[in-house]
């Protein structure tokens, strides 16, 4: 994955710390903060018929939480601290302004590649439900 050098963040910006296990935010909470880890590790976990499915685990310089902040939708999944966390917050106006200065092209294909990995999280968690009701 990716990961976000601290120096790209500006340092103005409000920490969080999370202790392990602590819920971040849930699937459909309105959005108004993207997180950059400092260090720690977030599960990114969807929820479907009593069952916890894993989409992602974010570590040291990752961000997560942008997607909503991108096609201004609510959550659509749920992120947890894994291990101790330090964020660092990035506002929705951040987001938002950032996404109004880039090029139309580049605006586009931001929110079509968010719209992809909505697509493709909902096609991850049907199939991983449907291998779980082959099994059991």
């Amino acid at each position: 994955m990716t990961q976000v050098k601290r120096s790209q963040i500006p340092k103005n910006h409000r920490r969080a710390s999370f202790s392990t296990g602590a819920r971040i935010f849930a699937k459909g909470d309105p959005a108004s903060h993207a997180f950059y880890i400092e260090s720690g590790l977030v599960e990114i976990s969807r929820e479907l018929d009593g069952r916890k499915i894993v989409l992602s685990v974010i570590g040291d310089g990752g961000i997560f939480g942008e997607m909503a902040l991108i096609d201004r939708q609510n959550r659509a999944a749920t992120a947890t601290a894994i291990a101790d966390t330090t964020c660092v917050m990035i506002s929705e106006q951040k987001v938002q302004t950032k996404m109004k200065d880039a090029d139309p092209i580049i605006r586009s294909l931001m929110t079509m590649f968010v719209d992809t990995i909505r697509y493709l999280n909902d096609r991850t968690v049907e199939a991983e439900l449907g291998r779980a009701s082959q099994e059991g």
